[in-house]
């Protein structure tokens, strides 16, 4: 029985290829019709194993948040399984606590817990206080809810009318399409009923302002009375809990107010009524916030979707039911889309998939013109689109979301997928057996295996990378399957044709010819091995330029150390000359730090954004006015297809800039500068404008400090005193200044804010004066024009507020404390003469780490680095000694090594740990094994001279061609080793050199070609646009790949073991 007749036995057993080629077929239909239900994005969904919970308690000072609310809370929690840390901060008036869950719990259960503790909790917590709200802390995150359709809504009426009837007409009927998760409208103010009064006149009536309110509040109020059980009217005999409520609505008919009816307070034996101590107009609010498109005020309604959403399909059925919600307006009413952010997605989207498309083609027309059969090509082809057809079915069942780094994981698995379907095919061709089954899936395990460490990062690090290593491991899983099954069968069915006898001639005339050369070059090698090694090492890098200048201390190891290392002869004059000999191409990838990074930023159209921020205190009029001027500025130009500006307070308001398609590169920069000088010259505010070149910002902190130290304890007034112990040693040096005692140390030095409190020193004053604290808080509030909501009365279809409004307010600290407030004993008083007003810093807030106070004293020094440290140790030594048990300090240090970095570059060492393994355990050989893995730190040099010398900022897509390269360089010598170790079993008695030689010969060539293609499959990506991820990606891919060829050829035989001459070597 010949070598095929037995191929197509032993796959008989299984099944027949008819079987395996309709089983094939009826996947890649199912995976066809899966297609239209995957969910597409640009950007991936975070999500973090977070949760965090925010509670409030108005007028409350920190320490009464943290004792009252906060601890309790933090209590409770310490109870729940899976909680990791809980860390606190309490303010004023407000509280969040923060908790880390562990990556095994189930994140729903255990909000679903948390939430039922809160319930039982708050029963116990202060009366005012609100109720605590559970949350994930992504919930309210621009990811996780993003804004897809603006619609602006033009009509008869005012826009207060206009803003009504699009949310009875068109939000209701859009609600309900599955994937929004908020509709906002915006643009139009509702109106109320304002109650003008004037304080002289009141004050001469003997009426307060409390007694409008009580007076307006009584006759329009709801008094719950319990509940009680009824029959339930949908099914007989049953009964359901009713609340019973106990409403008073005295002044109010259908659709108007009886103003007049309402009775105040009887003086002098006087009725005096609303009407003869107000004025009452019905007007519009006054505005909280503005939301402008092109710097005009209209009614918007905004469409926000849920994460994990098709936006392009949710975008075409909101369009699609808009349109029959129109038709519901009144005649001379218009629904016109003014912003869609799908445009951009759908652009990008499309740009993307045309270059993957791209890339699928150049393969297959490479794969034809080294082939030049159209049989070979087929198979290809066949193999590569169903092995993508089938993996869709497995991303709709896994819910995997289609995004940026979705695509490039199918772009660069690819490749891979090739890679196998050519192995296979060049050995079933030339071989007749399925002995390539090993390599083929060591292979593909150890690509995995180095793109499975992602399941090892953090959450937070796997936002972006977790749907890559999905998407990579079911392409090259399916890939693996379809190698050892499907292509066999197919090539039964489409068998190739065999070259002619003079052209198999020619190429074994010029292998022989080939190798010759090859062999003469390994003796070369092998004879001067260590050599070799020592200069691959050299040309890696050695960290010796990361040794630190000096170490600080007294022990015997430092002061070997700085006796060697850390003196100045070696520093001035040895230390450039070794980093530049020993650094190699680590040390030149390393000294463009500032080039690399873990973005985290999203991906969108070219715009540029104005954040404008002003001191507390300052009013919504004020910086409106600041953002008009801006868009007043911005309106001249025509390059500008859209500006959307966003007031949200007094203190921030942002502006979005969207250029046109066609705007020239040099109109942005241009437009950023002249921003950036008008900011300059208006001075009323801060202003940082960013998205495009470096950023701006003019905002000045004076609060920096570069020095500090963290107490930790579980008493916070004992740990403050030590805080303040320490503020004091330090201020007696004169070198130490902006001394601060907060929760954090702030290296971009945060401003302070600040605010005006109203103190009383002597309060047995006020006990002689017959004054309360509601007297002067009324007072305080009718010199300051505050705007006092007495009740909310259903009016005119909506609900709507009635507002007591003062008809001059008084601004001036000096009339607030001289103007006469009446007291409780009706005797007039002046606030000067028992109170004061004084500009104190806002509170600090009160953290907690795990139940620990934590408090950081952070300050500026002034001076060279090691005399700091010396201050610093000092301090440390000094109060350590005299800290209780269970109380510690320690230096607050900033992190020069990136955390985030730090973990990655752990993460690829566990990648090459786990590639190690799986070799050991497929070749039965740790010698070969090391020899395999010795490949992928020559990649890696490829990657770092391709950054250094290109110049490209190495962000995730260069992350993600280390992890790749991790698993794809020792594929191509795992196909060799594979076959070596048969030819040793098989013939035992040939030199091993000659073994390796025919190994060598017979996987070369699809080792070049599966190579060659992952490279050329790079080539849409590194010719187009240099876009952030995509560029870095193919560039580190290709210099990797180009590398490891090298490693592969050159490195690998002379790691080998018995791969020596002893005399001549017959062919």
């Amino acid at each position: 029985m010949t070598k095929q007749e037995k191929l197509k036995t032993n796959l008989a057993t299984v099944l027949s290829p008819f079987s395996l080629i309709t089983l094939f077929a009826v996947f890649c239909i199912v995976g066809m019709f899966s297609l239209p239900f995957l969910s597409l994005s640009l950007e991936p969904a975070q999500s973090s194993n977070s949760l965090s919970i925010d509670f409030r308690w108005p007028e409350a000072s920190a320490a009464m948040v943290e004792q009252q609310i906060t601890s309790k809370i933090e209590g409770s929690l310490a109870t729940i399984k899976g909680v990791n840390d809980i860390i606190s901060s309490s303010s004023n008036g407000a509280g969040r606590i923060h908790i880390r869950l562990d990556n095994t719990v189930n994140k729903s259960q255990t909000k679903f817990e948390i939430a039922t503790l809160m319930r039982r909790l708050y029963l116990r917590l202060p009366v005012n206080a609100s109720f605590p709200q559970v949350s994930s802390e992504n919930e309210n995150s621009e990811n996780d809810k993003k804004s897809i359709l603006t619609f602006t809504i033009n009509g008869k009426g005012s826009a207060a009318d206009i803003q009504r009837l699009v949310e009875r007409r068109i939000k209701n009927n859009l609600i309900d399409i599955q994937g929004i998760a908020a509709i906002n409208i915006s643009g139009a103010n509702g109106y109320c009923w304002q109650l003008l009064y004037n304080q002289e006149k009141l004050r001469r009536r003997g009426v307060t302002t409390q007694d409008i309110i009580g007076a307006v509040s009584s006759r329009n109020n709801e008094y719950s009375l319990g509940r009680t059980m009824v029959d339930d009217p949908r099914v007989p005999g049953k009964t359901e809990f009713c609340f019973v409520t106990l409403k008073t609505n005295t002044f109010q008919t259908v659709n108007k107010l009886k103003w007049d009816k309402v009775f105040v307070k009887r003086v002098g034996g006087h009725d005096l009524f609303l009407t003869e101590l107000v004025d009452i107009k019905y007007v519009l609010q006054e505005e909280h916030a503005y939301y402008r498109i092109n710097g005009l005020s209209t009614v918007n309604m905004e469409v926000l979707a849920r994460k994990g959403s098709n936006y392009l399909v949710l975008a075409a059925k909101i369009k699609e039911k808009l349109k029959s919600a129109t038709r519901l307006l009144p005649s001379g009413y218009a629904v016109i889309l003014s912003y869609d952010s799908t445009e951009f997605l759908k652009k990008e989207s499309q740009k993307i998939l045309w270059r993957t498309v791209a890339t699928f083609l150049i393969l297959l027309i490479f794969v034809f013109l080294v082939s030049r059969q159209f049989q070979y090509l087929l198979i290809i082809s066949i193999s590569l689109f169903g092995n993508l057809l089938i993996a869709s079915c497995l991303y709709y069942l896994f819910k995997i979301e289609i995004h940026l780094y979705s695509l490039a994981a199918i772009t660069i698995s690819m490749g891979v997928m090739i890679d196998n379907t050519i192995v296979v095919i060049d050995h079933i061709n030339h071989k007749k057996n399925l002995r390539i089954l090993l390599a083929v899936a060591g292979a593909s395990c150890t690509t995995i295996g180095a793109v499975a460490i992602v399941f090892f990062l953090d959450k937070e690090q796997q936002v972006k990378l977790i749907d890559f290593a999905w998407i990579f491991i079911i392409n090259i899983g399916l890939s693996l399957l379809i190698s050892l099954l499907f292509i066999p069968a197919l090539l039964q069915k489409i068998p190739l044709k065999r070259k002619h006898a003079n052209g198999i001639a020619r190429h074994k005339k010029w292998i022989v010819l080939y190798n010759r050369y090859y062999l003469l070059a390994i003796a070369l090698f092998i004879r001067f091995k260590w050599i070799l090694i020592i200069f691959v090492v050299l040309l890696f890098g050695l960290p010796v330029f990361m040794l630190p200048y000096k170490l600080e201390g007294d022990t015997k190891w430092a002061k070997v150390y700085n006796n060697v290392i850390g003196n100045d002869i070696y520093n001035i004059n040895i230390r450039p000359w070794v980093d530049v000999c020993f650094g190699g191409s680590l040390r030149l990838f390393l000294d463009e730090s500032e080039r690399t990074g873990f973005s985290s930023g999203t991906i969108d159209r070219q715009h540029l954004t104005v954040n404008i921020k002003m001191p507390n205190g300052a009013s919504l009029q004020q910086m409106n006015k600041i953002a008009s001027s801006f868009e007043n500025y911005l309106s001249q130009f025509q390059e500008i297809e859209q500006f959307q500006c966003w007031v949200q307070s007094g203190q921030s308001a942002m502006i979005d800039i969207i250029f046109k398609k066609n705007t020239k590169n040099i109109f942005p920069l241009k437009l950023k500068s002249q921003l950036e000088s008008k900011a300059i010259l208006t001075g009323l505010a801060d202003f940082e404008i960013s998205g495009i070149g470096q950023a701006f910002n003019n905002e000045i902190n004076t609060e920096t400090s570069n020095y500090g130290f963290t107490l930790q304890g579980y008493n916070y007034q004992v740990l403050r005193q030590f805080a303040d112990q320490i503020r004091e040693t330090l201020a007696k040096n004169p070198r130490i200044n902006k001394i601060a005692v907060g929760g954090e140390l702030d290296y971009g030095g945060a401003k302070n804010s600040y605010e005006y409190v109203f103190k009383v020193p002597r309060p047995d004053k006020l006990l002689a004066n017959e004054i309360s604290t509601a007297n002067i808080n009324t007072s305080i509030n009718e010199f300051t024009g505050y705007r006092q909501v007495a009740a909310v009365v259903f009016f005119n279809e909506s609900y709507t507020p009635v507002v007591l409004v003062p008809e001059k307010p008084v601004i001036s600290f000096w009339e607030v404390m001289n103007n006469p407030i009446r007291a409780d004993s009706n005797v007039y008083v002046r606030l000067k003469e028992f109170a004061i007003i004084n500009k104190d810093k806002i509170g600090e807030s009160i953290d907690r780490q795990n139940q620990q106070y934590q408090i950081v004293v952070s300050y500026d020094f002034t001076g060279d680095q090691k005399l700091g440290a010396i201050i610093s140790d000092r301090i440390l030594y000094d109060v350590r000694n005299r800290l209780p048990i269970g109380y510690t300090l320690k230096p607050s240090e900033r992190d020069f090594w990136q955390e985030e970095k730090a973990k990655l570059v752990w993460a690829i060492v566990l990648a090459i740990m786990i590639v190690f393994a799986i070799c050991v355990v497929l070749l039965n050989s740790i010698y070969q094994a090391f020899a395999v893995l010795a490949t992928v730190p020559v990649g890696f040099i490829g990657v770092f001279f391709t950054s250094y010398i290109w110049g490209y900022p190495f962000d995730e897509g260069g992350y993600v061609a280390l992890i790749m390269l991790c698993g794809v360089s020792v594929s191509s010598a795992l196909y060799i080793l594979n076959d070596y170790n048969n030819y040793m079993r098989d013939m035992p008695t040939r030199p091993r050199l000659l073994l390796y030689m025919k190994a060598y010969s017979s996987k070369i060539i699809p080792v070049i070609l599966s190579r060659t293609s992952v490279v050329i499959g790079m080539l849409p990506f590194i010719f187009s646009v240099q876009e952030a991820f995509w560029y870095p990606l193919a560039m580190s891919v290709t210099g990797g790949v180009l590398f490891s060829m090298l490693a592969l050829i050159v490195f690998l035989p002379v790691l080998l073991r018995g791969l020596n001459i002893r005399g001549k070597i017959n062919w």
